[in-house]
Order: C-alpha cells, then structure tokens, then sequence
C-alpha cells in the first residue's frame, strides 16, 4: 500500500513571492469554481485542474515543455531547490535558517549537501576571529573561554594553558604582556 506522509512546516516568504501566491491562489479558485470544487487550506498549491495531487512526473514534464521555449538550460525542477539553497547561502542565510526553510530534518543534512557552495568559509572563519582578537587586544585585554577566572598571570606564564583548548560557559579576562 501507498501512502503519502507530509511534513507540516512554516517558512517566511518575501513580498514579492507572497504576492505571486496569492494572486495564484486566486486563479486556482477561479478555476476550481469552474469545475465544482471549492478552495480549502488543504488543496495544494500546485494541483491538476480538480485540485487534486499533482504527480511529480506530470510536472516535470511541464518544466521541460516550458524550458524548450526559453533560453534558460534543461535542468531538472528538482535543481531549483539546489539553487535556492545555493542563493540563499552564498546570501549569507544562515545554515540553521536555510536548513528550516528546505525542510531538513537536522541541519547537518544541509551542511553536508551545501557547504561546498561557500569554499572561502575557512578562511572567512580565520578572519572574523583574527578580527575579533585584534578588536580584544585594543584594551591589551582578550575575552577567552575557561573554566574559571585567570588569575593576575598572564597566559603564557600559566603552563597548564598552554597549547590546550580552553572550554566553558564561563569568560575571564587574560592579560598580555607585549
């Protein structure tokens, strides 16, 4: 047996896009009106002409119909998610946010399928906390995660901090001595 299983999610659009499904929206009860069908929270956005699921099969073949009349390449309907994710990445969406509006269950799934998109992300990591050290050492003070507070020695005058990863919830202040 068959089932079909949906996943409830809620997404913000832009205004423009909003817009567009409204004024959709309209014409598809327009139309359904024509064929005795009344418009409800539960028809589907794209449907055939009774409202009813639409196959996947019956739309892709429409997108090829209509990309044979444009200039635009012969992708699949499905490579339109891909470049949506795609834009709203290399837009600065955050992954969690993206990982949301694409449906995915956790955002590891986005990061795996998506990063490559964005192969300066290293070297922009590199930079923002290059950035936020140069920003810290102004007042010759630097905000460093440890377990409890440093005492008036500095960093490297404490050699159990050296070379280790400082973990913790909690921030103390180190000093550097030039």
């Amino acid at each position: 047996m068959d089932t079909i299983s949906t996943i409830k999610i809620t997404i913000a659009f832009s205004t423009i896009a909003s817009k567009k499904l409204r004024a959709h929206r309209l014409r598809q009860a327009e139309e359904l009106l024509k064929v005795g069908v009344r418009l409800s929270d539960n028809t589907f956005v794209v449907a055939q002409a009774d409202g009813t699921l639409l196959q996947p099969d019956t739309l892709t073949q429409d997108w090829f119909r209509k990309l044979t009349d444009t200039s635009m390449p012969r992708i699949r309907f499905h490579d339109l998610r891909h470049a949506h994710a795609t834009h709203m990445l290399r837009s600065g969406v955050h992954f969690k946010v993206a990982s949301e509006r694409l449906g995915h269950s956790k955002i590891g799934i986005t990061l795996d399928l998506y990063s490559h998109v964005l192969p300066g992300m290293e070297a922009d990591a590199a930079e923002r906390v290059d950035a936020a050290l140069q920003a810290a050492q102004g007042g010759n003070d630097l905000r460093l995660p440890v377990g409890r507070p440093i005492p008036s020695k500095s960093l490297a005058e404490r050699p159990q901090f050296s070379g280790q990863a400082l973990r913790s919830k909690t921030v103390a202040v180190a000093t550097f001595n030039d």
